[in-house]
């Protein structure tokens, strides 16, 4: 019920995004969950700098935890932005005629 419900009514649950996306070819729901992806890299990436920052302030232990946060954070976000750029392009691309 949920799904039929987000699947055909994004115009009436939304309707500031389906103007915005009246011309695209998928549906509003597509469009913007693509963002969803990049949501654990940039925490990573964010508490990573926060705890750096803390253990300068501090005597803390966890420089390296941090610093492996930091990696693993802006290596998914590398490879979020990876994979969706590849998606849409074969998307927009669509199908090839032979």
């Amino acid at each position: 019920m949920i799904a039929g419900v987000v699947a055909l009514g994004s115009a009436w649950l939304f309707p500031i995004t389906a103007a915005l996306f009246e011309r695209s070819p998928l549906p509003a729901p597509y469009v913007l969950g693509s963002a969803l992806p990049f949501l654990p890299p940039l925490v990573a990436i964010a508490c990573g700098h926060l705890a750096l920052v803390q253990i300068r302030r501090t005597p803390a232990h966890g420089r390296r935890a941090a610093w492996a946060g930091l990696a693993f954070g802006y290596a998914g976000l590398v490879f979020v932005a990876g994979f969706e750029l590849l998606f849409w392009l074969i998307v927009w691309i669509g199908p090839i005629q032979y």
